[in-house]
């Protein structure tokens, strides 16, 4: 979605939510994050894209809204990326990747990686010590740490 989009999606969102009021509270705010992105937020998770406590009698303007659905997107193309890079070692689609994988695409791809930093990386996102690292494992271990 280029800015003219996300700019035209969060003004009919933020419209379609205010019933013609210049501000919008949680419930609706609520309600227009959902209209823009598909995403329901938590009063939490309000608090967190915006950085102050949010009442439910807050009175939150459309630019509240555009950073929020911005921080989504955002959030989302990160999410996007992730998934790319663990679909390239999920080579066999299995849902996972074992160590031997992942030697084995190092070896290939960036063959100046030590053996044993490789193994350092993977028993880092191996945290229930299977032997495989699962997308979910992956997203979760990595999604803090990529933009």
């Amino acid at each position: 979605m280029d800015i003219r989009e996300v700019e035209r999606t969060v003004c009919d969102a933020f419209n379609a939510a205010s019933a013609g009021e210049p501000y919008l509270n949680r419930h609706s705010f609520k309600c227009a994050v959902l209209a823009a992105t598909g995403w329901k937020p938590r009063s939490q998770d309000l608090e967190a894209c915006l950085g102050q406590q949010v009442g439910a009698n807050a009175i939150l303007t459309i630019d509240h809204l555009q950073r929020v659905v911005q921080m989504v997107l955002s959030t989302r193309d990160s999410t996007a990326r992730l998934r790319e890079v663990y679909e390239a070692f999920d080579t066999a689609g299995l849902g996972f990747i074992r160590r031997e994988e992942a030697l084995h695409i190092f070896k290939n791809v960036a063959p100046t990686v030590r053996t044993n930093i490789v193994e350092e990386a993977f028993d880092a996102l191996d945290t229930r010590r299977t032997g495989r690292v699962s997308c979910e494992d992956f997203m979760a271990e990595l999604k803090g740490r990529i933009s």
